[in-house]
């Protein structure tokens, strides 16, 4: 006999509940993340220069086409910089509730997503330490491993990557909770 997903949705939706919540605490209580960014040497300089320019979406400085990246152009300005990756959010300050809403839903797809795996490797009635484990380990998978990609492709600092790792952490522990305590007997 196997588990279903539909014998999960309670864990699933506690889990997800439950992380946005940690998010919350780990962002807004919690102080470790507060000197996660630095200001602009010349904050107002380059918003004046920038105003108006930029539409929401990512930017790479200084930008080259696929391919050119060998180009005595391109290693010329990588050389000279500053390079760096900017992510222009749309102008207002009224995006926090859509922002919550689709932070629950992600987290909602990460629980699903690790009820299924639990559910597809472990029988009814598994000893919670068991569904502890496989979902603990599945949830870090999704919470608590990005750290590395942002780091070595995105310039991700090393201290602020593992503090994302110890909150993805949480987060699997979190689930991984829910899930052992509401999983299905025999």
């Amino acid at each position: 006999m196997l588990v279903s997903l539909g014998q999960l949705w309670l864990p699933i939706l506690l889990a997800a509940i439950a992380c946005h919540f940690v998010g919350f605490l780990v962002w807004v209580v919690l102080p470790h993340h507060r000197n996660d960014y630095s200001p602009l040497p010349d904050e107002a300089g380059v918003r004046a220069l920038l105003k108006g320019k930029l539409t929401p979406g990512q930017y790479l400085m200084p930008w080259w086409k696929p391919g050119d990246e060998k180009s005595p152009d391109v290693i010329t300005r990588r050389t000279e910089g500053p390079n760096a990756f900017l992510t222009v959010l749309p102008n207002g300050t009224g995006h926090m509730p859509s922002q919550m809403v689709k932070n629950v839903l992600f987290h909602l797809l990460v629980s699903t997503f690790v009820a299924y795996i639990c559910a597809a490797t472990l029988a009814p009635g598994t000893p919670y330490l068991k569904v502890f484990q496989v979902a603990g380990a599945s949830a870090f998978l999704a919470y608590g491993m990005t750290w590395g990609h942002a780091m070595i492709w995105f310039g991700r600092p090393p201290a602020v990557a593992f503090k994302d790792a110890v909150d993805g952490l949480l987060m699997a522990l979190v689930t991984a909770g829910f899930l052992g305590w509401r999983w299905p007997g025999m």
